[in-house]
């Protein structure tokens, strides 16, 4: 038969009095009046050098308009300004910057640190996506190749990949107001995309530039046709230019 695990009364006790501490060295000794009274001092700050005493009104006025800065003087408060600003403390980080955006040439102010990681010199997705074209784009398409050696073959000066206005890149700019752009049919298809041109067609205009787009299938058929209308525009504008 298995025997009890459970401790009699006695044991119980026994055991308690051991956590009180009744039998230990500690317990057996309450503390005395003058241990009370030294333990007393000391979280009172007896030994404080300031431990009773109060400050005197004037004192207590100089603290509290020091808190408010009514003792602060003018140049004091010039020089706080100045050092928060960084124009006086070289190891300040912040401050702002005017720049150019890269791409529309919009103004605009930019934090230093900005700049330093180098961020904030395009002023919007869109410019950011434009530089990214610009920049990633290493060879031209078959249509902008057509195009290409047809302006060379009639000795037409032009720059090829240009932002304008920090909403479009035209492939083609010739005499800085006429815009040609060679539509790929895979990408100018959608409507959505029908509807961006569109209004890049008008922001052009509007601005004053002569907006010539080809499709992909009139640039195969003749890139000499496309050249020719653009050749008229220009020689019935001005034959100075060519």
């Amino acid at each position: 038969m298995k025997k009890s695990n459970h401790l009699s009364k006695e044991t119980k006790r026994k055991i308690s009095d051991k956590k009180k501490g009744e039998k230990h060295h500690q317990w057996e000794k309450p503390l005395s009046e003058e241990h009370k009274r030294k333990i007393s001092e000391k979280m009172k700050g007896v030994n404080n050098h300031f431990y009773g005493k109060r400050h005197s009104e004037e004192t207590i006025r100089k603290l509290s308009a020091i808190k408010k800065g009514k003792l602060v003087s003018e140049e004091t408060r010039q020089k706080m300004s100045e050092a928060k600003k960084g124009e006086k403390n070289n190891s300040w980080k912040g401050g702002e910057v005017k720049i150019n955006c890269k791409v529309c040439g919009k103004e605009r102010h930019v934090k230093k640190s900005q700049i330093k990681r180098g961020h904030g010199r395009l002023c919007s997705y869109r410019c950011s996506g434009i530089w990214q074209m610009l920049h990633q784009r290493n060879q031209n398409t078959e249509i902008e190749r057509l195009i290409e050696d047809e302006l060379i073959k009639r000795g037409i000066p032009y720059t090829k990949q240009v932002a304008l206005l920090g909403i479009t890149i035209v492939d083609f700019l010739l005499a800085k107001d006429t815009v040609i752009y060679a539509d790929g049919t895979y990408w100018h298809s959608s409507e959505k995309r029908k509807v961006r041109d569109t209004n890049q067609n008008f922001m052009l205009t509007f601005h004053g530039y002569k907006v010539f787009r080809f499709t992909e299938n009139e640039i195969k058929k003749s890139a000499k046709e496309c050249i020719d209308k653009v050749l008229k525009f220009i020689r019935g504008k001005s034959s100075k230019d060519y």
